[in-house]
């Protein structure tokens, strides 16, 4: 499995080609099972189900204000820095974008090949405007309690087929049309959100702390000066009890 020589890897390529019965006898057990019938069945049962998901929960989502500058942005690849074309997207826009799309249909993608069960995803199409490309949305399905839950934003459209293809049977991928739709531009990077939004939570973060410490500050004046100011004690006559109230002077009459 794992080898000096394989960067880490589980699996390295080598010159002859193993059965797995072959593979069991060199203590190899956990063998990548991809297209089973088992999994085929329970990618199309999901997806019913991720389609419901989708139509009822996203804009739900959109509408929370969930931070979008947080969530992964899956570029195109092997861009050298001179060809960068950004498009820097306003999280309101893009909010915007996603509550246009109605009817939204999700397709299989396998984002992790560690586990063939939690690595499988769903992904849907935003269509945006036809002078930009389109921005993909890939979600995670938790059947337990029916609800998705966004883990990135896709503008490679060549990256997706081939996650899409990892995840279905081979008599899919011979006819496959799911990403046809997809509007694919110069397009190579994508921002959304402000550019400077680290920065802004930074300093608006500061400035609460500051607010803060200016309050504990005033707080902790008040009571100093109250255990500081001196108090004037008085005796009425005939008591030796002090009074607050009385004057700090009396006189005693004569005999």
């Amino acid at each position: 499995e794992t080898l000096k020589s394989s960067n880490n890897y589980k699996w390295i390529m080598d010159k002859k080609i193993y059965n797995k019965s072959e593979l069991q006898s060199m203590n190899i057990l956990a063998l990548p099972i991809l297209r089973s019938k088992h999994h085929i069945m329970a990618l199309y049962d999901h997806q019913s189900q991720v389609d419901i998901c989708l139509n009822k929960q996203l804009q739900q989502l959109m509408k929370k204000k969930i931070p979008l500058h947080k969530i992964t942005i899956f570029n195109k690849q092997k861009i050298k820095k001179q060809d960068e074309v950004r498009w820097t997207l306003r999280a309101a826009e893009f909010r915007k974008y996603c509550s246009n799309n109605n009817k939204l249909t999700s397709i299989p993608i396998l984002m992790s090949y560690e586990n063939i069960i939690t690595g499988i995803q769903y992904f849907v199409i935003i269509k945006t405007e036809p002078q930009r490309c389109d921005i993909g949305i890939s979600v995670k399905y938790d059947n337990k309690d029916n609800s998705i839950f966004i883990t990135g934003f896709h503008i490679d459209k060549h990256a997706i087929l081939e996650q899409h293809y990892l995840a279905m049977p081979h008599e899919h991928n011979k006819t496959c049309k799911c990403l046809d739709s997809f509007n694919d531009t110069i397009i190579t990077h994508l921002t959304i959100g402000d550019v400077n939004q680290n920065e802004m939570d930074k300093h608006n973060l500061q400035e609460k702390l500051e607010k803060l410490e200016i309050s504990n500050e005033i707080m902790l004046r008040s009571v100093t000066n109250m255990c500081s100011v001196p108090m004037t004690v008085s005796y009425s006559a005939g008591t030796s009890s002090p009074s607050s109230t009385l004057p700090s002077t009396f006189s005693v009459p004569s005999s």
